[in-house]
């Protein structure tokens, strides 16, 4: 690591899902790195990034990603807005890992990095959806498990204090430490970072973390390692044809109406004219 560390000063991680640009943003962006954070774990990002600047508590930021070295820039971008450290979690062991498998890799990460006392993820990844790696991560470590924190307020050196919204209903809550957090809150839009924070990011170590100096058993990773196997894919997003509607407002309703009612079947009725 880059700066060293007190043995006794915590260490709060956040694991951030690389998320490919494309499916945040329509083509016509200009974004030109490969990789975007996922939702959840951007918005927890600046949740514990303003933790620390607000003094509510004390603790060393480390950000954590799981992918090939393209993810880098995602690593960047969290140390410019204020992890203390990163860690990319890489190698071509790894590939193909289902939630199970990656649960395990990421347990050993944990090991590997010293006075582990809070986890944070995002309560799904908008690529995947299937919310389980925190499950199987603080089962594997042993943590408390906080199933649905929208806000965390305050880390001391023995809880965690955090909003948890249930409907209409917000609640403040305290867990003991060591933990883990499903964060349930996402920001989409990236925050303005300076260009000095930038700058200063891309000087930064990146500690890569492979199969090699984490001890990583091959049986355990990898479609090896994982107990989901996949039949079929199917892309849920399907582009829809335009429907140009000939006339004035009425038929426009029309049109309108057939559609809610009767989907894409509706969309060849009563087109105006």
């Amino acid at each position: 690591m880059e700066n060293e560390r007190m043995e006794n000063e915590k260490r709060v991680v956040l694991c951030i899902k690389p998320i490919k640009t494309d499916l945040l943003f329509q083509s016509g962006n200009t974004e030109s790195e490969p990789f975007q954070m996922n939702p959840y774990d951007l918005k927890a990002l600046e949740n514990l990034a303003t933790l620390k600047k607000s003094n509510q508590g004390d603790f060393c930021l480390t950000c954590i990603c799981m992918g090939d070295k393209k993810a880098e820039s995602v690593l960047r971008r969290a140390l410019a807005m204020g992890a203390d450290e990163a860690v990319l979690v890489s190698d071509k062991m790894f590939a193909g890992s289902d939630t199970v498998a990656t649960a395990y890799v990421l347990q050993k990460a944990m090991v590997k990095l010293d006075n582990v006392q809070m986890i944070v993820c995002g309560v799904k990844t908008i690529d995947g959806e299937t919310g389980q790696v925190p499950q199987g991560l603080g089962e594997r470590l042993g943590f408390t498990s906080i199933a649905n924190g929208n806000e965390i307020l305050k880390i001391t050196d023995t809880d965690v204090i955090y909003k948890s919204r249930n409907g209409n209903v917000i609640q403040i809550l305290q867990s003991k430490l060591p933990a883990i957090v499903k964060f349930n809150d996402f920001r989409v839009n990236l925050p303005i970072t300076s260009l000095l924070a930038i700058k200063k990011a891309k000087k930064k170590e990146i500690l890569l973390f492979d199969s090699t100096n984490m001890k990583i058993n091959p049986e355990k990773c990898g479609l090896k390692g994982s107990k989901t196997k996949v039949k079929e894919i199917r892309n849920k997003f399907v582009k829809s044809e335009k429907v140009k509607v000939d006339g004035g407002v009425h038929e426009m309703a029309e049109v309108l109406s057939n559609l809610i009612e009767h989907g894409e079947h509706g969309k060849g009725e009563n087109l105006g004219g």
